[in-house]
């Protein structure tokens, strides 16, 4: 279906939306193609939304729908007047009219927008009735996978989600509830649109020089003025306006029964509309550079009083729920953002410092407007009197602002009264003449100030001198604002837009403003550090803003957090360790490429401890402010109570930490307080070598008598190993000096040499830290479950998954020590872990690290593949390495553990789901990659491979659980339940608000974690062709799950296609797979009006290529019912559709997805080529299946000739490597169709059909036959290469196996991805340090693309091949199509003649080619076929055979023997091509000369006879021998690498078609003396008289050695010098010698034709075809010479004789025993015998004038006496008629039965009547009546 064009209107036309041609596009549509990543999608979305009418509607900051109005009205009228009937019945034109009517009323809506909901509700109906619930069919498919039980509580639980009826879907009140839904949830995407182009356009970080879509269109829309104190004021009305709503009872006209589903999804949708308010109100404060007004901050604060800041809202709808809180935090933070507490506070002191005299109101900020402030305040007393923790923040803010205004009152009436006092002390008495009175110096009247003003409205509603103290106490006890605020940044998620970013910056001016007020308090460092971990697990180049820089950035923070916490270290040593984990995710590096923290780390100032009394110091530096104290003795800096339990200590001076005396430090805890006594010594320490003493500490067990007593000791080690790893993980994945990875490691080796530099020399912290994570383990074993902590155990594992990458040596070898992974017999605690203390918190961060840490391990075994690899490649069982041992162990152990785990974790309840996903998606890649890493490269997969061997035991329990599950002993398959679940999932039935939300990806990533997963398992499955396991029959039973899946995000559906499509076919070959009986009728429509919109609209080429491929596997005649509906878009006529299916099942809507296809591959230029390839393959496999569909396509304009111009045409000379190879793909897959449409055309006898593919053909035989585009060169030195650099490596072991489907491009073949992973860290792979082309990697993206078209090319020949054999006898009806097919021969010969490299992939190639020019030879030379292009094609063959191999002796040798026998095959039809070549006239010179022309082909001719039919034969008889031997010492042998009867059958046939050629004379006596001299007379008879030995008479098998080897002397005898030769060689002595020969003698009765005796059959060939014709040939070229010792050699087979005078003979005993059959045998044996008869009695006659004795000459006995009688046989056999002889003819053969029944006669017949008629003339010389 064609996508939406650019230019389409909000409003499209009616008509072609319902018929099909244009989809109608929903707010949801629209939004999610406006921020696609798609720039042309983006762009059509941004032309639709800048229409008159929504952009209008987006203008405003909080659009909602336009009310009726007189020209909707009329507008309206217009359209729907102008709907056409449905032919179909798709819709109803009134029912579409009063729906509108109907929404346009309830919901008071213009009747064009009601219109349009109507119509998106018709649209999108499919997907409504998908997620309405399962059919009957469908529920029974799920419980046949997952059991009855499991599905029937599951759905239940979700709200009685049980078969649907489709009745009641498609009754007018089911209809009109779904338009009020869809009126809601567009309102929602309205608003929510509008909030994200309100965060666009404030968004100040857009990249200079881009400029993307949704960015333009943005500042388009919010161009006009805006007025913040408008916006809020509309905000607020329309946030009260929707709370009215949520108040009050729906009023629509709907049946109380629907009433209460449509009150929750009206109350959801209002919920989140009023978030997206309050959410667009906070951007439009918090980006405003404009004062708020003192009415906008009352308006905003009477709201949140009237509803109490939301804290009243609850529900028990999950939707909902989410909805609230999102309100509740945003209403909260823009409290604080309309407090705007820290440009507030500044005003204020702006204005104390400016002296200035300000009226309160004078001001435009609100803090100067007495009412305001009063009516605030009184509001936010009364929620802090409350509690109310949705108030905190503001109660906070607001405190802080009290606070200063109360400082600044009681500073400026300080200053005002000390300037009065001081100006009355010092007033000068002066005395008045005039008047005679004493005056002073005037002053001021007293005047208060606005601060004063301000403080007394405010105690005005105070009951306490301290209000802000009151706040303050309040916001931090009763309102639990630092947990509230710990709550309002989890929820924040990503830092990727501006919404979380502005959330985040005004907590932080918050926190910033209080610590300057409060100072470094608790409450304060528990929300900073809570701010400082949002969106922590992101890198910090994926962050538009992170909070940890500008903590960094700003001196006051860093002096007030950071600094302090320093300062305190280590007498408080959690914070400090808290703030240095939060800060060294942060990349901030010096010059030097050293990290933040790590500085900081490395030289701390100052130690701050609690000192016991036997410390001695003594007080100094009295004269200056402070108490300072100089140390008397040194101490240990870890035990400054002076325990002395620190025994283990070393005293050597570099491993001691000692303050020496003479250190001064600062006396800070209060003396009089009564606790210990705290100094901040100054002293210069390494904070990193501090914490590695620590950690050793706790390790030994006296770490408690270094801490404060205070101290949580698992929150100090857990926070000090996780300092490390965050740092360390920083470093290694930042880089921002851009090292190799050698300087990276060498950095981060420094650091952990600094850590351990004070501690035990036997051990360094990597050793301590497996040893803590060992300890802690045992500690679980012997503690109580339920108090144990996890967290040092997670940060241990943490530090573990940072040294995979750091110093991946030491990873097993430490792992082995531990019990983590199961330990000799013990099994893994994790799983105990897990259940015992994890389960019962609901919060699993030790199962996540661990998840993180099998992740991590799977990566670092590949990594290790090349490291631990031998320098030889290991045998196939052969011992693995020490190294390779561990690692298969202890994987084996971790897939074991995570099995279960990712078999039990849906079980689970999680506090947040989230990490639910995490840990699934996690589990569920690892699985993937061991799957891939074992499987999906190498030579094969059951090849021995380096990479693979790691993952061995791993992946076989992987495989063999996974197939196994879902049978009664393993329980459910938990990938089945997983795609349920995922189906039946929220986001899957949310009514659009949260579907697209960003917070969605994690859940898509799960989706597709799993869909891969399953790919990969089913897939395997596929390739090896295993029988179908419980996994397979599962997940098709989960089909309706699968297809809802598709409705999760665009992201899952490629994934969710490709997974449907392979168990489709893995199922299909197993059992039948038809769709039909799992998803019933009804779906089944479904599905594929789903297919229809996800075509329309497709996300990306790749899934529009998916739909297609789907539709190619449901065309297939297994699904029937389904293929008729894709192909005719109605259901089949039959069908059983009940009448509550009737709306649901009678055809698709629009075009059906043939006529798609068609028309769109009309334009195939215009399609990506993935799509085009995958709509031939449906055209392709509709065709295979269903003979209709080319008359179809065929009464299609010029269809056919389309696509063949589109072949023809797409080789382009700038086309890149995968253009081409696409290119000729689709040439291939072309060339496909033609194949299936040329068969429905022989059948419907459409000559004309042919002429369309003329072009076609003449393109391939230039074309698709060569496959000439491997580069050797490359491939050669690309192995060559990577062999040398990576030990024990070679290109096969990065080359994918067909696991994972493969597209052509840079990663066809070697498997890019996979190689990353293994060779990342390499500097060559990467090419570091020189250009991009100059690597390995990018080598092989170029072997990749050549091998791509390389693959291309391939196809294309099997294509042409299966063309060609399939239709050759049709094209050779055609004298154009004759000419192409001698092209494709020509072009195959030489292409065959042509050096191809020693590759694996061209090992069928040449003989690919041979075969496809026997099958054309094979029918042109039966059609006749002539011409200078037929003449032509006996040099190239011979080209060909002389280039590979050249003779029988090296094609043996080069176990070559089944491509020699094809190119000889080619030989010989090239040379019946001369046979029936006429022989040009002699030329007559002035002379009267006659010249006659020699053939050009002559040479060849010789060259073929002698060397490949000589030599060859005497090789074929070396090589029999040579056989013999080995099979009767071996007794096995591959007959298709032997030589045999098949070799000497073409020698024979060979020579017989040279020694017929027309112009034989010419060269006939070189021919002789080539063949005289070539010994193949010798080698006939050699093989002649031992060929008893290969068959015949002591085997079972027939004599056919001996009957070619005589039938090859007797055609080679007919040349009368090579007879004489023969005659000389005494053959006809050595015959009669030969055990066959005696064989033949022995017979009683002699043999006939039709003797059933065993192997009489074959020694009557050996008779009639080779001794009587060598007789006769001997006798005709030697003559008289000779005449003796045939009569006597003849005379030795006297039955033969009798036999052959009577086997004409019709005599009632020959026809009762079916002996009077008349074949071609039986009159050639007349014919000759006659002959030779003939001959001897000339001779016998001659005498002595033939040179003869007479006497010598004997009578053919049994013979010579009957010629009378058999004269006469033959002459009644010539005077039947044509017809009663046919009748007792039979041929012998395939060739004899197409001469009986060829289109011009009988030429079996005349065949025999010649044969008869030449022994009736030799026979009848002493008639007077002999036939002439």
């Amino acid at each position: 279906m064609a996508v939406a064009s650019a230019s389409s209107d909000y409003f499209p036309d009616v008509g072609k939306c319902l018929s099909g041609e244009k989809l109608v596009l929903s707010w949801d549509d629209l939004f999610e193609a406006l921020f696609s990543h798609d720039h042309s999608r983006a762009q059509d979305a941004c032309c639709i939304l800048s229409g008159d009418h929504p952009k209008r509607m987006l203008a405003s900051r909080f659009p909602s729908f336009p009310r009726p109005d007189a020209s909707s009205k009329a507008a309206f009228d217009s359209v729907i007047s102008a709907i056409p009937t449905s032919s179909k019945g798709l819709y109803d034109r009134d029912e579409l009219r009063e729906d509108t009517v109907w929404l346009s009323q309830q919901v008071n809506i213009s009747e064009r927008e009601a219109l349009r909901l109507v119509l998106l509700e018709w649209q999108y109906r499919p997907e409504s009735r998908l997620r309405e619930g399962y059919s009957e069919a469908e529920l029974a498919s799920l419980k046949a996978a997952l059991g009855s039980d499991y599905v029937d509580r599951y759905l239940q639980a979700k709200g009685g989600f049980q078969a649907r009826d489709d009745a009641v879907f498609h009754s007018q009140q089911a209809r009109r509830t779904r338009l009020l839904c869809f009126h809601l949830n567009q309102q929602v995407l309205v608003l929510r649109l509008s909030k994200e182009l309100t965060e666009l356009d404030s968004s100040d970080d857009k990249e200079p020089g881009i400029s993307f879509p949704c960015e333009t269109f943005a500042t388009q829309v919010r161009a006009g003025p805006y007025n913040l104190k408008e916006d809020i004021a509309t905000g607020i009305e329309r946030t009260e306006t929707l709370l009215q709503t949520l108040e009050s009872g729906p009023l629509w006209e709907i049946q109380e029964s629907d009433l209460g589903l449509l009150k929750d999804v009206r109350d959801t949708c209002t919920l989140q509309m009023i978030g997206h308010v309050l959410e667009t109100l906070f951007l439009v404060v918090r980006r405003s550079d404009n004062s708020l007004s003192s009415e906008s901050v009352g308006l905003w604060f009477r709201l949140m009083s009237s509803v109490g800041f939301f804290a009243s809202f609850v529900s028990e709808i999950e939707t909902q729920t989410l909805a609230i809180q999102k309100m509740q935090s945003t209403a909260s933070m823009l409290s604080l953002a309309i407090l705007n507490v820290g440009p507030t506070i500044n005003t204020l002191v702006n204005t104390a410092s400016s002296g200035q005299m300000i009226q309160p109101g004078s001001r435009p900020e609100y803090i100067f407007d007495l009412e305001s402030t009063s009516q605030v305040h009184e509001l936010l007393y009364s929620a802090a009197s409350a509690g109310s923790m949705l108030a905190g923040p503001a109660i906070f803010a607001w405190a802080m602002i009290i606070y200063k205004v109360q400082q600044l009152a009681s500073f400026v009436k300080e200053k005002r009264e000390s300037q009065h006092v001081q100006r009355t002390l010092d007033a000068v008495s002066t005395f008045d003449a005039a008047t005679g009175r004493r005056t002073s110096g005037s002053s001021s009247a007293f005047q208060t100030t606005v601060f004063e003003d301000l403080l007394d409205t405010i105690m005005m509603h105070s009951t306490n001198d301290d209000p802000s103290s009151l706040l303050l106490d309040a916001a931090l006890g009763q309102c639990n604002v630092v947990d509230y605020i710990a709550v309002l940044t989890s929820s924040l998620g990503s830092l990727t837009t501006l919404l979380p970013i502005c959330k985040v910056q005004a907590l932080q001016e918050v926190i910033k403003v209080a610590q300057l007020l409060l100072g470094y308090t608790p409450e304060l460092i528990s929300s900073q550090l809570a701010l400082l971990a949002v969106d922590a697990d992101s890198r910090s180049g994926q962050k538009r803003y992170d909070p940890a820089i500008t903590f960094i950035e700003d001196e006051g923070l860093l002096r007030g957090f950071y600094d302090t916490a320093a300062a305190r270290f280590p007498y408080e040593c959690l914070p400090f360790l808290q703030f240095s984990r939060a800060l060294a995710r942060v990349s901030i590096f010096s010059d030097n490429g050293t990290q933040y923290v790590e500085h900081r780390l490395r030289r701390l100032t100052s130690m701050t401890r609690a000192v016991g009394k036997g410390v001695k110091y003594t007080t100094t530096r009295e004269d200056e402010s402070g108490s300072f104290v100089t140390l008397e003795t040194p101490v240990n800096m870890l035990d400054f109570t002076q325990n002395k339990l620190l025994t283990y200590t070393h005293q050597e001076t570099e491993n001691t930490s000692v303050v020496p005396a003479e250190t001064i430090g600062e006396l800070i805890s209060d003396p009089d307080a009564g606790g210990p006594v705290v100094i901040r010594w100054q002293y210069e320490f390494s904070g990193l070598a501090y914490m590695g003493q620590l950690l050793e500490l706790y390790y030994m067990g006296l770490l408690g008598a270094t801490l404060s007593p205070s101290e949580d000791l698992e929150g100090v080690v857990s926070e000090a190993i996780g300092v490390l790893a965050t740092l360390l993980s920083t470093i290694l994945s930042n880089n921002p000096l851009q090292q190799t990875a050698t300087d990276l490691q060498d950095h981060c080796a420094s650091i952990l040499d600094e850590v351990s530099s004070r501690l035990n020399p036997e051990a360094d912290i990597v050793q301590y830290i497996f040893d803590i994570l060992e300890q802690e383990l045992q500690n679980f074993r012997r503690s109580t479950i339920s108090t144990f902590d996890c967290r040092i155990m997670t940060t241990c594992i943490d530090f573990i998954i940072v040294l995979t990458d750091l110093r991946p040596q030491l990873v097993w070898s430490n792992l082995k020590r531990t019990s983590l992974l199961g330990h000799e017999s013990a099994s893994s605690p994790i799983l105990a872990i897990v259940s015992g203390v994890e389960g019962p918190l609901q919060i699993f961060d030790f199962l996540g690290k661990c998840s993180e840490l099998y992740h991590a391990l799977v990566g670092l075994a590949l990594r290790q593949a090349n490291t631990n690899a031998p320098v030889t490649r290991p045998a196939m069982g052969s011992k693995l390495s020490t190294a390779w041992r561990v690692q298969v162990t202890m994987l084996l152990s971790a897939t074991e553990v995570f099995y279960q785990v990712f078999h039990e974790i849906s079980g689970w309840s999680f506090h947040n789901p989230q990490q639910q996903l995490r840990i699934s998606t996690t589990i569920a890649q690892s699985f993937s990659d061991i799957l891939q890493y074992a499987f999906g490269v190498g030579a094969s997969f059951n090849a021995t491979s380096i990479v693979a061997a790691p993952f061995t035991e791993a992946v076989t329990y992987l495989v063999s659980t996974f197939r196994a599950s879902g049978s009664q002993d393993l329980g459910l398959n938990p990938i089945a339940r997983s795609l349920f679940t995922t189906s039946t999932s929220d986001k899957t039935f949310l009514l659009g608000d949260d579907s697209v939300l960003p917070d969605d990806a994690g859940f898509e990533r799960y989706v597709r974690s799993q869909l891969s997963l399953a790919t990969l398992l089913v897939r395997y499955s596929l390739v090896q062709g295993l029988p179908l396991s419980p996994l397979e029959k599962h997940i098709f039973d989960t089909v309706p799950a699968l297809v809802r899946t598709l409705h999760v995000g665009p992201s899952v559906r490629t994934s969710c296609l490709g997974l449907l499509r392979n168990v489709l076919v893995h199922v299909g070959r197993h059992q039948p797979s038809s769709l039909l009986g799992h998803l019933g009728s009804s779906s089944c429509i479904d599905l594929l009006n789903v297919l229809q919109h996800v075509d329309a609209s497709p996300k990306s080429p790749q899934e529009r290529a998916e739909v297609w491929k789907l539709l190619s596997r449901l065309v297939n005649d297994s699904q029937q019912w389904l293929a008729m509906v894709i192909l005719t878009g109605s259901v089949p006529d039959g069908s059983k559709v009940q009448k509550s299916e009737k709306e649901a099942a009678v055809s698709i809507r629009g075009k059906t997805f043939l006529q798609v296809a068609v028309d769109e591959l009309r334009s195939i230029e215009n399609l990506p080529r993935q799509v085009a390839l995958a709509m031939l393959d449906f055209v392709l496999q509709a065709q295979q299946n269903w003979s209709w569909i080319t008359q179809d396509l065929s009464s299609s304009k010029d269809f056919f000739s389309k696509i063949v111009q589109v072949a023809i045409n797409s080789g382009t000379e700038d086309s890149d490597g995968t253009s081409l190879a696409n290119q000729n793909l689709i040439a291939a897959r072309v060339t496909d169709i033609a194949t299936t449409h040329l068969h429905h055309a022989i059948v419907a006898r459409d000559m004309s059909a042919i002429k369309t593919y003329v072009p076609l053909i003449e393109w391939l035989a230039s074309n698709a036959v060569e496959v000439s585009s491997y580069n050797a060169s490359l491939h050669g030195n690309l192995r060559r290469n990577f062999a040398a650099k990576y030990n024990g490596l070679t290109v096969v072991d990065i080359k994918s196996t067909g696991l994972s489907e493969r597209e052509f491009g840079s990663d066809f073949c070697y498997d890019i991805d996979f190689a990353n992973k293994l060779l990342h860290r390499d500097p060559s792979w990467q090419g570091v340090g020189r250009s991009n082309n100059q690597s390995f990697s990018a080598e092989f993206r170029r072997a990749n693309t050549n091998l791509s078209i390389v693959d291309s090319e391939l196809a294309l020949l099997s294509s042409l091949q299966r063309l060609c054999i399939e239709h050759c006898k049709f094209f050779v009806q055609d004298r154009e199509m004759r000419r192409a097919m001698a092209h494709i021969v020509q072009h195959c010969l030489k292409a065959n003649s042509q050096v191809y490299p020693t590759e694996a992939l061209f090992e069928s190639l040449f003989q690919k080619r041979a075969d496809l020019t026997m099958a054309l030879l094979r029918e042109l030379v039966a059609a006749g076929a002539k011409g200078p292009d037929m003449v032509g094609l006996l040099e190239h063959a011979w080209t060909a055979a002389r280039f590979r191999s050249g003779s029988y002796e090296q094609a043996i040798v080069n176990n070559d023997l089944t491509y020699w026998r094809s190119v000889l095959s080619i030989l010989l039809m090239t040379l019946q091509v001369h046979i029936n070549l006429k022989q040009k006239s002699p030329v007559v010179s002035d002379g009267a000369t006659a010249i006659v022309p020699v053939d050009p082909e002559t040479p060849t001719i010789l060259e073929i006879t002698s060397g490949v039919v000589g030599e060859g034969f005497k090789s074929i008889v070396v090589a029999l021998q040579d056989q013999k031997q080995n099979r009767l010492s071996t007794d096995t042998d591959d007959e298709s690498d032997l030589v045999g009867l098949r070799d000497i059958s073409i020698l024979l046939t060979l020579m017989q078609a040279v020694l017929r050629l027309q112009n034989l004379p010419q060269f006939a006596a070189e021919l002789s003396d080539r063949l005289s001299s070539s010994g193949i007379i010798s080698s006939c008879l050699i093989l002649y008289s031992w060929s008893h030995l290969l068959g015949g008479l002591e085997t079972d098998s027939h004599p056919r050695y001996a009957d070619y080897c005589v039938q090859l002397l007797a055609s080679i005898s007919s040349l009368p010098l090579v007879a004489e030769e023969i005659a000389i060689e005494g053959v006809l002595s050595r015959i009669l010698s030969a055990k066959t020969t005696e064989a033949l003698q022995r017979v009683p009765g002699g043999v006939s034709h039709s003797d059933n005796r065993r192997n009489c059959a074959f020694l009557y060939r050996v008779w009639v075809t080779g001794l009587l014709p060598l007789c006769l040939n001997l006798l005709h070229a030697v003559g008289g010479a000779i005449a003796p010792e045939i009569s006597v050699f003849l005379n030795q087979f006297p039955d033969q004789l009798i036999r052959a005078s009577t086997s004409l003979m019709p005599t009632p005993p020959t026809k009762a025993s079916g002996a009077d059959v008349l074949t071609l045998g039986v009159s050639s044996e007349a014919a000759t015998l006659a002959l030779i008869s003939y001959g001897l009695a000339s001779y016998r006659e001659a005498g002595a004038s033939a040179a003869v004795d007479p006497t010598t000459i004997l009578s053919l006995k049994g013979y010579d006496e009957h010629r009378k009688a058999i004269l006469e046989d033959l002459r009644d056999l010539i005077a039947m008629k044509g017809d009663a002889r046919r009748k007792i003819t039979v041929p012998t053969d395939e060739k004899e039965m197409t001469w009986q029944n060829a289109k011009g006669g009988d030429r079996l017949d005349d065949k025999i009547v010649k044969q008869l008629r030449m022994a009736v003339a030799a026979l009848s010389r002493d008639d007077d009546d002999a036939e002439k």
